[in-house]
């Protein structure tokens, strides 16, 4: 008789993930990645030991990730560069994994943005083949792949097509690998890991809000894309997508009567969401907007998230653990921001995703205000979403858990 997972793990020695993690500090996005990543395995994966190798971290981020999990073994070590060997803690933290994983993220590219940075984009596989040359099998779980510039699909191709998985988290990702010729022995579609964040803070959270006198479902969370202004293939357009958005803020302001909170959900976010989604606003709009003027944790945001009616955000993460926690929340983007745009149509939302190149600013007010106004429907709308994304997110765990034999 087979025997259930969880009696399964407990029935032999634990196994041990190596997880890749932590891109960015100034991002809560990134920041999400890590505690999100860990919670499914303690999910799907329960008894497994995690050992998050950070790309990038701060003391307040690796506080937040013990205190909710405080098996976790958090790593700070490079892999060696020019000159300089491995260090020895990574060396053993490799000789006791039984899966290396790469978390979500779009960390695999080369010649994006007009950027050719071969250093930066050749570590990835460098981590790879040491794990191969370790006997550890390799995946990727819910990542996006926009570009390989030539000639790094001659290192890329073959350095995934050996993994053990690779799953995308957007469809069009998991098209251009294959258009590539990548095959792994198991390729699909899986969400991305921030579905999967439920870290709060609500003690900072209901300070905050003490603050600025916004109230419980009365308010609505904006913010812009700092690439609108300086990403080449949308920097072009960018004065456009703002006034669309302005507009939307505008009607919501004008047919609601309720505020707007302007974040950021990166650090360079703050200034600019001053400067372009309210100094420009008339008086009378303006008077009903706030500014959130410090940077945050993905666990406070969360925490005020929760209070808000909804979301209307050029960023998607902040969306997605929203979503993940009851929020309804709608997405504009625009291809340059990378193929991850595509994740939402993936998930069945394409009512709340809009292509800023193609939607009209009467379009996304339209669809925001049916949020407010039917909100019932909306709540009901987001946790069928839910039960989407845990069908599609369970099978990529099964496969690591066949990786690891258990």
């Amino acid at each position: 008789m087979q025997l259930p997972l969880a009696a399964a793990l407990a029935a032999q020695k634990p196994k041990t993930i190596l997880l890749r993690t932590g891109w960015q500090t100034r991002n809560i996005g990134d920041v999400c990645f890590t505690p999100a990543m860990i919670s499914a395995i303690e999910r799907y994966l329960p008894g497994v030991n995690v050992i998050a190798w950070m790309a990038n971290s701060n003391a307040g981020i690796d506080d937040m990730v013990r205190r909710a999990h405080p098996r976790v073994e958090i790593l700070h070590a490079q892999f060696g560069s020019e000159g300089k060997d491995m260090d020895p803690k990574l060396r053993d933290a490799f000789s006791r994994a039984n899966l290396f994983l790469y978390n979500s993220g779009p960390p695999f590219s080369y010649g994006l943005h007009e950027r050719y940075s071969w250093d930066s984009s050749v570590n990835g596989p460098l981590h790879f083949l040491f794990a191969k040359d370790m006997g550890v099998p390799y995946g990727i779980y819910a990542q996006s792949f926009d570009r390989f510039a030539w000639p790094s699909p001659v290192l890329y191709k073959p350095v995934l097509s050996e993994s053990a998985f690779v799953y995308t988290r957007d469809t069009n990702s998991l098209a251009y690998l294959k258009s590539l010729g990548v095959k792994a022995p198991a390729m699909d579609f899986a969400p991305d890991i921030a579905f999967h964040f439920k870290l709060r803070d609500d003690e900072r959270a209901n300070e905050y809000l003490k603050t600025t006198k916004l109230e419980r479902g009365k308010f609505l969370v904006t913010m812009m894309h700092y690439a609108v202004l300086d990403r080449p293939g949308v920097k072009e357009f960018g004065e456009e997508h703002l006034r669309k958005h302005r507009a939307v803020l505008e009607r919501w302001v004008r047919e609601t009567g309720l505020p707007v909170l302007v974040v950021a959900e990166d650090d360079r976010e703050i200034e600019l969401g001053k400067r372009t989604l309210i100094d420009p606003m008339p008086e009378d709009v303006r008077r009903k907007m706030v500014i959130r003027e410090t940077f945050w944790r993905p666990d406070e945001a969360l925490s005020v998230y929760l209070q808000s009616r909804a979301l209307f955000t050029m960023e998607p993460h902040s969306m997605i653990f929203s979503l993940a926690n009851g929020i309804p929340s709608l997405h504009m983007y625009d291809w340059a921001f990378g193929r991850k745009a595509q994740m939402f149509a993936d998930l069945g939302l394409n009512e709340w995703a809009f292509d800023l190149r193609k939607a009209t600013a009467v379009e996304m007010g339209d669809a925001l205000l049916a949020v407010h106004r039917n909100y019932a429907a909306a709540l009901e709308k987001v946790k069928a979403l839910q039960g989407r994304v845990e069908r599609a997110m369970a099978p990529a765990f099964a496969r690591m858990a066949t990786v690891l034999k258990i």
